[in-house]
């Protein structure tokens, strides 16, 4: 059980990060937007594909992304890697960065994260290559990068068909994509970052904040939580049968 520290500094609450999501909604939408629009113009002027190739795989990459992700957030004993990722997941969420100290808690990955997350450029290299602190995160991190690539390479190969220039575009997508999301999650967990004088990036944080409260972000997740939950209950009726 972490130690309670009175006047830890680290300890947060909803009041130091509450946002209203006005400019993420005017413009830090559309600007995503027009970033995934200007890579597919890129792609289709390189490699000669369609120009709804890239928006496509970007689909593709992220509904693999969001299915694990909330795989992460149950027990579903017929998921064969879900036992490792429920168990990280749950730690991150509720023991080394839950809502009352958000930027770390006094567990040992919460302190050690604390103290490394003050380096700017391990929390870069931290992103983009996914080295955790946390060395079982780590390995969970990779091994999800790893299993999203081939994922895609099978798509993009057997089932899809695409040349080798095409995937290369493709796979370098999901690299940009995944590293600056894992960035951003990361910024988030950092008491002060040099991001924190955008209010665009402070409505990001308010989100994530409240995905660590508990509270669903977006009326998709709350559709994939309730068909899970109607799955997981109907395989044990049949179990009992």
């Amino acid at each position: 059980m972490d130690t309670i520290v009175e006047h830890d500094s680290y300890k947060t609450s909803e009041k130091d990060f509450k946002e209203d999501t006005v400019v993420l909604k005017l413009y830090g939408i559309p600007f995503y937007l027009f970033c995934l629009c200007l890579y597919s113009r890129i792609a289709m002027e390189l490699t000669g594909t369609s120009f709804f190739t890239m928006p496509l795989i970007w689909t593709l990459t992220m509904t693999i992304y969001y299915l694990w992700h909330v795989q992460a957030h149950h027990k579903l004993d017929f998921i064969p890697f879900n036992d490792i990722s429920s168990k990280i997941h749950h730690d991150h969420h509720f023991i080394n960065f839950p809502p009352n100290y958000f930027w770390g808690s006094t567990s040992e990955v919460g302190l050690k994260w604390r103290k490394q997350s003050k380096n700017t450029y391990l929390v870069m290299f931290d992103s983009i290559f996914f080295f955790c602190i946390d060395f079982k995160e780590a390995v969970s991190n990779l091994f999800y990068a790893i299993s999203l690539d081939l994922v895609l390479l099978f798509f993009l190969k057997v089932i899809m068909n695409l040349p080798w220039n095409v995937i290369f575009m493709a796979n370098f997508q999901s690299f940009i994509v995944l590293s600056i999301g894992n960035y951003l999650h990361n910024s988030f967990h950092i008491k002060s970052p040099w991001l924190e004088k955008f209010k665009l990036w402070r409505e990001l944080r308010y989100l994530h904040y409240l995905h660590h409260c508990g509270h669903p972000t977006g009326i998709l997740n709350i559709i994939i939580q309730y068909l899970l939950l109607f799955l997981t209950n109907f395989l044990e009726l049949i179990k009992r049968t």
